[in-house]
């Protein structure tokens, strides 16, 4: 694979990495990886902690954001976008037609959720904001944990909070 490809997809991943580490607490990262493996060009796997029946919406919005990291830290430091997040951005949707559904931006959606885009794309911005704020606090880690894992491809979950406490 070209290096400037190989180099996007990590940044992608690291960001994933960077926002459940600091967003997540209630999961572990188990495994991040740039080695494709059948679409996924390359992914971060979160587990939780404990079993999970309930959560607080905030946990949803983390969920959210780390979703979106992966696009924000190729603009961060890449400085464009790039394809690739399109899997992320799905999840993206899903989970704010779920948080619209209980009420959590302002509205119980009763039929088309167009009459809602206002809020909807407030709370994306917010969000997209947010994820920006926290990788940029975070650069340090991100760049580090980007360069690791070009040269590894395959991190387990401790490696990955090893570095991030080292930078």
């Amino acid at each position: 694979m070209d290096e400037k490809q190989l180099e996007q997809i990590a940044y992608h991943e690291s960001g994933h990495a960077i926002a459940e580490y600091h967003l997540c607490p209630h999961r572990k990262i188990a495994y991040l990886t740039i080695t494709r493996r059948s679409e996924a060009l390359g992914f971060m796997l979160p587990v939780s902690k404990t079993d999970i029946y309930a959560m607080p919406l905030e946990d949803i919005v983390g969920d959210i954001q780390v979703s979106l990291a992966g696009h924000v830290a190729t603009e961060i430091c890449l400085g464009r976008a790039w394809t690739g997040a399109s899997s992320d951005l799905e999840h993206v949707r899903a989970r704010i037609h779920y948080l619209a559904s209980l009420g959590y931006l302002g509205f119980f959606p009763m039929g088309d959720s167009k009459d809602h885009n206002t809020e909807i794309e407030a709370f994306v911005k917010r969000c997209l904001d947010a994820t920006k704020t926290l990788l940029l606090g975070h650069r340090k880690e991100l760049e580090a944990l980007a360069r690791t894992l070009l040269e590894k491809r395959d991190m387990s979950g401790e490696e990955v909070v090893e570095v991030i406490k080292k930078a």
